[in-house]
């Protein structure tokens, strides 16, 4: 079971993509593919000297960053037009795997009886950094990631009094984790980062879309799997350690807090591709659809001290019109 890392960097952050590599290389991984999305020079330097003395490692290097989605296409259009990458595992720069983890992906899928499961097949390491996978793996319960059908980027006019209780309940109690001695389950999308899969499911749901530049690209390429009868398995003990907490992975007392105080651009692709996603995949009645989007855009500009966001607007229309791609940040000002 030959296996290819495929790993996507950028900015200045060679600190943390030396050590994903080392942690892939005790893993015994058969080839690394990095591809330097356009990374500082300081980083770039760096990368090269590790190239020249780590002799399975390849580097694609790009002179303009093309976000996660144009990063993951190339690395993974590398990884399938080479016949030492079987296997394929992704991994962002802060990912590194603990001890240990590809081989339970390894023999899990040996184990694995499912029809054409070359094709139909993803296995999923566990980052603790982002529990709702587990939860959703444990209780078998797309809804915790996705959201309802017709929901509004994961918000439900039924959800309300769950919403209000979990409010309450951060308020008021610590919270309390239920022990469950499951070691997987299944999820209906996944993260690049941990992603394991034969290079023949590229041959069913083909590259991620270009277009989503950033966020949620991820959600849309690997629901491909789900909306074809695929399934993705997380497995609990294959463990890959974020290096660094990302903005993402940060607990907020309500999910608007979220989108009237994060960072312009994250709040922009976020949602601009998630409502594009939704109505691509998730919304059967327009009318539940669009109530559920006027209900969080009142909620929105309470909590916003009545106040428009005019980025999360902005974002709403450009999805539900389709207009995608890369955006100057200096619109969003």
């Amino acid at each position: 079971m030959k296996t290819c890392a495929v790993i996507v960097t950028y900015g200045n952050r060679f600190h943390l993509l030396k050590e994903v590599i080392k942690g892939c290389l005790e893993e015994k991984v058969d080839k690394i593919i990095v591809v330097d999305n356009n990374s500082s020079p300081e980083s770039r330097e760096s990368i090269k000297e590790l190239e020249k003395e780590i002799p399975n490692m390849e580097v694609v290097y790009l002179d303009e960053n093309k976000g996660s989605a144009g990063g993951y296409k190339i690395g993974l259009e590398k990884a399938y037009n080479d016949k030492e990458c079987e296997f394929i595992w992704l991994l962002d720069d802060d990912n590194k795997p603990e001890k240990g983890s590809l081989k339970i992906l390894k023999d899990f899928w040996k184990k694995l009886y499912v029809k054409d499961k070359e094709k139909n097949v993803a296995l999923l390491s566990y980052r603790p950094l982002f529990p709702f996978y587990k939860e959703t793996a444990l209780k078998n319960d797309e809804k915790i990631i996705l959201g309802r059908i017709n929901s509004f980027i994961g918000f439900h006019i039924l959800d309300l009094p769950h919403i209000t209780a979990r409010f309450l309940k951060r308020v008021l109690f610590k919270k309390n984790e239920e022990a469950d001695n499951k070691d997987w389950g299944i999820v209906p999308v996944a993260p690049y980062g941990g992603l394991f899969f034969h290079r023949k499911l590229i041959d069913n749901i083909g590259y991620p879309m270009e277009e989503f530049f950033l966020y949620q690209d991820d959600f849309e390429y690997t629901y491909r799997i789900t909306k074809k009868g695929g399934k993705i398995y997380l497995l609990l003990d294959s463990i890959v350690e974020d290096l660094e907490r990302s903005w993402g992975a940060v607990e907020r007392m309500t999910i608007f807090h979220d989108y009237n105080e994060g960072p312009k651009t994250r709040v922009y692709y976020t949602v601009r591709n998630r409502v594009y996603f939704d109505l691509k995949y998730r919304v059967t009645n327009k009318f539940v659809y669009l109530l559920n989007m006027a209900l969080f855009k009142t909620l929105l500009f309470i909590f916003n001290g009545f106040r428009s966001n005019k980025v999360f607007e902005r974002a709403v229309e450009d999805g539900i019109m389709g207009r995608l791609g890369k955006i100057d940040s200096k619109e969003l000002e």
